[in-house]
């Protein structure tokens, strides 16, 4: 039974395009025009100049058969981020009045976005 949704042809190729940070201005292709790309899934890193912390991009694909291009999908958006910096300090003493231990520290480098918690660890 062939699929009806691809014209009863199996895939040739995927086109797989970014906007690289334009918010949809400009499209530039990632993979897939030439040679044919039939893989399911793709890395991007940004080009020379790296993906930028904080900034959104949006891609979008198509899909090529012996009939030619298909309609190019939804748009899917990822905003790049990273992980907090190590925390740069981090000191430890006796409460003065109950004897527990507390533990205090620098805050890191979020990195472009909130830090939303931490975790602290106790080895005895």
């Amino acid at each position: 039974m062939t699929d009806p949704s691809n014209g009863g042809s199996s895939i040739t190729s995927y086109h797989v395009e970014w906007d690289a940070g334009s918010n949809g201005a400009t499209w530039e292709t990632v993979i897939g025009l030439s040679p044919s790309y039939t893989g399911l899934s793709a890395s991007v890193t940004g080009g020379t100049s790296g993906l930028t912390v904080g900034t959104n991009y949006k891609f979008r694909i198509r899909a090529r058969n012996i009939h030619g291009w298909g309609i190019v999908s939804s748009e899917s958006i990822i905003k790049a981020a990273q992980a907090p910096s190590q925390v740069p300090s981090v000191a430890t003493s006796i409460h003065s009045t109950n004897g527990a231990v507390v533990i205090s520290w620098s805050a890191p480098s979020s990195n472009g976005e909130t830090i939303s918690s931490y975790l602290i660890e106790v080895f005895n």
